[in-house]
C-alpha cells in the first residue's frame, strides 16, 4: 500500500512564535499576518521489520496546497532501520490566510508509522525579517 501526499496531523514536536496560527492535529498552520516565512521539517518512519530493498520516503512542504519544498530517500534496506528522509526547507512568502502543511509519500507498506522521537519527526515554522542587506 502506498500513502500519497498525506498531511501529516497529530504533530508533537513543533517550534512556531506564534502557536495560535499551527493546529497540530490538522497539521494546518494558517498565518495571522502576512510577511516572510522559514518552514523546516524533518520526517522519519519507524523501524520496522518487514519491507523492501529501495523503498521510498517523500516529504514535502506545501503552502495552499503547492509544494515550495521537497526531499526523498530511498532505504537501502527494508528491516530495522529508521526510514528518514532529508530535512528540507522552504522561504515562503505567505498572506493572511495562506496555509502551510508537511505531506508525505511512503510506500514502506500499510503499517508504516512514523516516529515521534525527540527530533526525528519535527516542523519549524518561523517569521524572519523582509529585508536585503547590502
Amino acid at each position: 500500500m502506498c500513502i500519497r501526499d498525506s498531511t501529516i496531523t497529530g504533530w508533537t514536536n513543533l517550534l512556531a512564535q506564534n502557536a495560535a496560527e499551527w493546529n497540530a492535529s490538522t497539521g494546518v498552520f494558517t498565518a495571522t499576518k502576512a510577511g516572510t516565512y522559514s518552514v523546516s521539517t524533518t520526517v522519519t518512519y519507524a523501524a520496522a521489520t518487514t519491507g523492501t530493498f529501495g523503498s521510498q520516503v517523500y516529504t514535502s512542504i506545501r503552502k495552499n496546497g503547492v509544494i515550495q519544498s521537497a526531499a526523498s530517500i530511498y532505504s537501502e534496506t527494508g528491516n530495522s532501520i529508521l526510514r528518514g528522509s532529508p530535512s528540507t526547507t522552504a522561504v515562503v512568502s505567505l498572506a493572511v490566510g495562506d496555509t502551510i502543511t508537511i505531506q508525505t509519500f511512503q510506500n514502506l507498506g500499510s503499517t508504516a508509522s512514523l516516529s515521534t522521537g525527540p527530533g526525528l519527526t519535527s516542523v519549524s515554522i518561523k517569521e524572519i525579517a523582509n529585508r536585503i542587506i547590502d
